[in-house]
């Protein structure tokens, strides 16, 4: 049968953890799948953990190696690369429940497929203990899910690729971590989330993974900042929050060294009081250069 979901692994120096995760795959109740592991930079074994795995034919490997970029980088790759029907990522250190996979099919064929861009599911941590919170809505949209319902923690994101391939995360920013909300929200502006309050996986957040590197990442995500405020002009705001998010939107913009003509003409939103946001996010951004 010809396989339903592509499982992108994008993977840095984790060749010690790889087993853990493909072991989980290999007890999938549901087999239609493949597996598409970007190595971003690997200077480990990895390349040699992946070969020793397609060995054994337990399911389809696609490698692809690919000079460090970051994360983003590996992302917008396994976009274009994949070629089924829906697209799921997990991370290297991470792994899925024997039903994951099961689960994910049986949420998207229950959906309105036209309208839905990716359904959202839970995670835990190994202790049994939920990681975040629960869904308030079944549909909704990642602004509505994080900034208005105020969900919080990890989740897993299963794609409709189709649409997936419609959007990529910003290939302009240099030097940061590039926050995977960005795309979340992306996708969020033109399709619906649909919502499954079901554990699905379990992270570890184990030591010189993605999300621990992050959580000890110092330097400002100011170009990632600009961006992500920018963006949730897609989405309807009240006059509070559209002043809100516009004025941190011009102060990472500033501290991203950008000019205030470069300012102005990438607000998505520029309405009249824009420049209420742009005068008190030009004063925030004095005040922190003050204090620098």
């Amino acid at each position: 049968m010809e396989n339903r979901i592509t499982v992108f692994v994008p993977s840095y120096n984790r060749a010690d953890y790889l087993p853990i995760l493909f072991k989980s795959l290999a007890i999938q109740d549901y087999k239609q799948f493949k597996v598409l592991l970007i190595d971003d930079g690997s200077t480990d074994n990895t390349k040699e953990v992946v070969k020793e795995w397609k060995n054994k034919e337990q399911f389809d490997i696609r490698y692809i190696y690919q000079e460090n970029g970051g994360k983003h980088n590996a992302y917008n790759r396994a976009i274009e690369e994949v070629d089924t029907e829906l697209f799921v990522e997990i991370d290297s250190d991470d792994y899925f429940l024997p039903t994951a996979l099961s689960e994910i099919i049986k949420a998207w064929d229950g959906c309105a497929k036209e309208t839905i861009g990716n359904i959202q599911f839970l995670c835990r941590y190994e202790d049994g203990q939920l990681i975040g919170g629960e869904f308030v809505k079944e549909i909704s949209n990642n602004f509505e899910i994080r900034r208005i319902d105020k969900v919080r923690g990890d989740k897993i994101m299963a794609y409709d690729a189709s649409k997936l391939k419609e959007f990529s995360f910003p290939k302009d920013i240099k030097g940061e971590f590039v926050m995977e909300s960005i795309l979340h929200n992306r996708v969020s502006s033109k399709y619906k989330v649909k919502c499954v309050n079901e554990v699905i996986a379990v992270k570890d957040y184990l030591e010189g993974g993605i999300t621990s590197s992050l959580k000890k990442e110092t330097k400002p995500r100011v170009q990632s900042f600009a961006v992500l405020y920018n963006e949730y002009n897609y989405f309807k705001l009240t006059l509070g929050k559209y002043l809100f998010y516009n004025s941190k939107y011009v102060k990472n913009s500033l501290l991203a060294k950008k000019s205030i003509k470069e300012i102005f003409k990438n607000a998505i939103n520029r309405k009249a009081i824009f420049i209420i946001s742009f005068v008190h996010g030009y004063l925030a951004y004095l005040a922190k250069r003050i204090k620098k």
